[in-house]
């Protein structure tokens, strides 16, 4: 019951206040990108002594909007921008992806 309650409240707040349109590889749907909740997970102090920062983001996805199987290490396209996804994570019927951008 108590998940009823939160999956309508992200579903009514999260969304509706943070989301925006994206593709994601040719998919038209809502997503939510938080780039400070990447930085915080992977460019800690000692990455930026050693002169390794990586860019990307963390992307929030409602699982039931996207039909394909994503997996890590499989690249990805988010508007263009070829990334490769680092990690998965799932809770409250989202889908909660690691993108690190890929340079050529």
């Amino acid at each position: 019951m108590l998940k009823k309650y939160i999956k309508n409240d992200v579903d009514r707040n999260f969304f509706r206040e943070f989301s925006e349109w994206i593709n994601f590889s040719g998919i038209q749907l809502k997503a939510v990108k938080n780039y400070q909740k990447f930085d915080s997970k992977y460019n800690n102090k000692n990455s930026k002594e050693n002169g390794i920062i990586r860019n990307g983001m963390t992307l929030s996805i409602k699982e039931e909007e996207l039909p394909l199987i994503v997996e890590i290490n499989e690249k990805i396209e988010v508007d263009g921008i070829e990334y490769e996804v680092r990690a998965i994570d799932r809770a409250l019927e989202l889908l909660i992806l690691d993108l690190e951008r890929v340079y050529d």
